[in-house]
């Protein structure tokens, strides 16, 4: 993942991932359209605004701007219910990340950063499966 390596997400692919989503709405694919809109709205506007009032908080970003954006295109994908949990293993992962690189010795401050985007796409794909496997 470019995030991984360079912290950056290009638009190009989150928007075709977006796409994709709303074209498995056009083919009757579940969930419902309804769903998909509600979760890229509630996706995106979550992390938006954690990143807009840590930035104003914080005085700095504490967050990419592609993060946001990939978290909406996920909802397009899983809809607005699968994101809790998106969210949750991402998290999860993350932290166990962070447990990693201290264990190994490797300083982790407030200034360290984290591929977010990285760590959604990875959380994606079990709830994903989780969602096929539950009918849904």
């Amino acid at each position: 993942s470019l995030d991984l390596v360079a912290f950056w997400m290009p638009d190009r692919l989150t928007i075709l991932l977006a796409a994709t989503g709303l074209v498995g709405a056009a083919l009757d694919i579940d969930p419902p359209l309804q769903e998909r809109l509600i979760g890229g709205l509630a996706g995106f506007g979550t992390l938006w605004l954690v990143a807009f009032g840590y930035r104003h908080l914080r005085g700095r970003d504490g967050m990419g701007g592609g993060d946001p954006k990939l978290f909406g295109a996920i909802g397009l994908w899983l809809g607005w219910q699968m994101l809790p949990a998106v969210l949750l293993i991402a998290s999860m992962v993350g932290l166990g990340a962070v447990l990693t690189m201290r264990v190994g010795g490797k300083p982790v401050t407030g200034q360290t950063a984290m591929p977010f985007g990285a760590l959604l796409a990875i959380a994606a794909y079990p709830a994903w499966l989780f969602m096929i496997a539950s009918g849904g």
